[in-house]
């Protein structure tokens, strides 16, 4: 069995969420943690949002508040290739407007560009570094992924919602979220493996609380009052993870997943020997197969869809035109 080797939290107490990690999740050749020296950078202080505001009719509040993380691959103003970084800005302030306590996790892509622009300025580096583990059923990694990598996380508290960014160097390189002038990078699936990865990590790894970090001391999010919102097939193996890796070891037991699909025609279709890269037990290979054009391959949508516990859409139209036969 396989389970994301946890690092130190550098303000972790006796209630660190790896110190209630069954030991029978982690591989036995990673079951220490790997304390990080990375010292967290002064936070910043909120600043007013110029997104706008959620609709009157979404700010009533609720009164069965829950832990939501939506895990997307772009999210505006950082990052935005389509409508997707426009529905993952707004439905998290609009959430957190009726009184649900909000996540979003999407990649910190530092190219060039990026960086001369500022676009992550005013980030907070909490100093969590964790090793993530694509290895295969046999331990070793392949196909264009695989092997161990460390991830940091960036964080910035933002009307209400925490903004989450997943640091690794695969995300530092210009062009969209997806590609460049050249086409789709060839390494997407391993980048968005280990965003999914990631993003399962971070409720449990980042003590944020919702609040400016120190005032009150921060709490990790909730795992028996969470849900995790994955966006397309870029967010598709989060939920496949989470019945892999995480539920079978008693880790996020009560948790749920909700697919939102915002583009069918995008379904993050592979060769099958990419299976082998994704860190999942080989028993998982029937939830990702796949034949395409008579072909066979694994489809990342297809295992999304087969294994989260709810699906939505981003509007009712959209809903009836996936579901008419093509």
């Amino acid at each position: 069995s396989q389970q994301p080797q946890r690092t130190a939290h550098p303000e972790a107490g006796p209630s660190s969420p790896a110190s209630h990690t069954p030991a029978a999740a982690a591989p036995a050749a990673s079951t220490h943690a790997v304390t990080s020296s990375a010292t967290p950078s002064t936070p910043p202080s909120p600043s007013p949002s110029s997104a706008s505001q959620p609709p009157s009719h979404l700010s009533s509040r609720t009164s069965r508040p829950r832990d939501l993380v939506f895990v997307t691959a772009e999210v505006a103003p950082w990052s935005q290739a389509g409508g997707l970084g426009d529905v993952a800005a707004a439905l998290p302030r609009a959430l957190a407007a009726r009184g649900h306590r909000v996540m979003v996790v999407a990649p910190r892509y530092m190219g060039p560009t990026a960086v001369a622009e500022g676009r992550y300025g005013g980030l907070y580096d909490t100093g969590v570094r964790m090793w993530l583990d694509l290895n295969g059923p046999g331990g070793e990694g392949g196909g264009g992924g695989g092997g161990r990598h460390e991830v940091g996380f960036f964080h910035r508290h933002e009307d209400d919602v925490d903004w989450v960014f997943v640091d690794h160097m695969s995300y530092h390189r210009d062009g969209s979220p997806y590609g460049n002038e050249h086409g789709p990078y060839g390494d997407n699936l391993f980048r968005f493996s280990l965003l999914c990865l990631a993003a399962l990590e971070a409720p449990l790894l980042l003590h944020i609380g919702g609040h400016r970090y120190g005032t009150p001391p921060g709490l990790p999010y909730g795992p028996d009052n969470l849900a995790f919102i994955a966006n397309d097939w870029h967010a598709g193996l989060l939920p496949v993870y989470l019945a892999a890796r995480y539920r079978p070891h008693g880790v996020y037991g009560r948790a749920r997943c909700v697919l939102g699909l915002h583009n069918l025609a995008h379904q993050g279709s592979h060769p099958p020997h990419c299976f082998g890269s994704l860190g999942l037990p080989g028993g998982w290979y029937g939830a990702l197969e796949w034949v395409q054009a008579g072909a066979p391959t694994i489809n990342i949508l297809k295992a999304a869809l087969v294994t989260a516990d709810r699906l939505v859409t981003v509007s009712p139209s959209y809903a009836a035109e996936v579901c008419r036969p093509p």
